[in-house]
């Protein structure tokens, strides 16, 4: 996004969470002569997580972007917790084990010298918000006892919503309690690993554990929003981004911007470097030109980018993107063209 400052565009994102522009101008969804399959997002992805299986080329998963809030890592010797960003969803360790302290919502709101965290989307697990909670190096495990608070941004401020405390994890299962920032309500839940599945879910609003996720074999990319770190002036700061992120079994990307899509055939492979880098197809398929007098913007694409995939069953697939627009003109709906090679 080369022609928007991060700071006018958090400014705009104070306005509006789901939109940065009055009106945004509406264009012709794509205008390409395919040669491989044509996909087109039907939901918009400001609002909804879309999982997508190039063996199956269809959507095999589809939640608002409100439907969980933490996801626990499944694998039997998984430990990693995350946050759900593409709902706001962030962390605020405060560096107690003292869970019976009263976190009133004020002085939790984020000011200068408080310091709420979002994962980084890059899928690091040495970059999530929660941070090192229990030391699975040894036996049994140490853990460190912190209180976390679970919050939202809004744009402006981060807003607690529970207090939490991680007690247990094994082969099968978590446990936590969470509880109102006072103290009231305070729940013990235990979250089962569904090893089907990279991530096992939880809902505050249900208050227990969800369904969101396809099974890990059955998916290879998720179209969602989601928070990345931008650097403004030297600082990183958080912004809403919306794009694609790798499943994290076995799917790995590179990119080719410099031969045509048409030309690109599996001999080529073995020329790329691929990565399993979550967020490297990520939101900088397309660019953005403002016009700062009307508060209007246009997305454009990088028509000289096309991206290699390799799938969760080993096969390999070209994909460009045509649009982000739908038919009607309006953002969040990608369209692109796929082909097996």
């Amino acid at each position: 996004m080369k022609t928007l400052t991060i700071s006018s565009v958090i400014l705009c994102f104070t306005i509006l969470l789901n939109a940065c522009f009055e009106k945004e101008q509406p264009i012709a969804p794509y205008n390409s002569s395919i040669t491989g399959v044509l996909f087109t997002i039907q939901q918009s992805i400001y609002t909804n997580q879309l999982f997508y299986s190039f063996e199956s080329n269809k959507i095999v998963g589809s939640i608002p972007n409100t439907a969980w809030d933490l996801k626990f890592e499944s694998s039997p010797q998984g430990w990693h917790i995350r946050v759900n960003s593409s709902n706001f969803i962030e962390i605020y360790p405060t560096d107690t084990t003292n869970f019976q302290s009263n976190f009133t919502a004020n002085k939790y709101k984020k000011i200068s010298n408080i310091e709420w965290n979002f994962d980084k989307s890059n899928g690091n697990p040495d970059s999530t918000a929660v941070g090192n909670w229990v030391n699975t190096s040894t036996n049994p495990y140490i853990y460190t006892g912190m209180v976390y608070l679970v919050g939202q941004w809004s744009g402006t401020s981060s807003f607690p919503l529970k207090k939490m405390i991680f007690t247990m994890v094994n082969d099968t299962s978590y446990r936590f309690i969470y509880a109102n920032l006072n103290g009231n309500d305070s729940t013990v839940v235990t979250i089962r690993k569904d090893t089907s599945c990279n991530y096992s879910y939880f809902s505050i609003a249900k208050g227990s554990q969800v369904i969101i996720e396809p099974k890990r074999f059955t998916w290879d990319i998720l179209f969602s929003q989601y928070v990345a770190s931008l650097p403004d002036n030297g600082v990183f700061v958080p912004y809403p981004v919306r794009g694609v992120l790798l499943n994290p079994n076995q799917v790995m990307v590179a990119l080719d911007s410099v031969h045509s899509y048409t030309s690109i055939s599996l001999q080529d492979i073995s020329n790329f470097q691929f990565t399993s880098v979550s967020d490297f197809i990520g939101y900088n398929w397309k660019s953005v030109t403002i016009n700062f007098a009307a508060n209007t913007g246009t997305y454009s694409l990088r028509p000289n980018y096309t991206y290699l995939i390799q799938d969760v069953l080993g096969n390999y697939y070209k994909l460009k993107f045509l649009s982000f627009y739908n038919s009607q003109g309006l953002e969040g709906y990608p369209a692109f063209e796929i082909m097996k090679l």
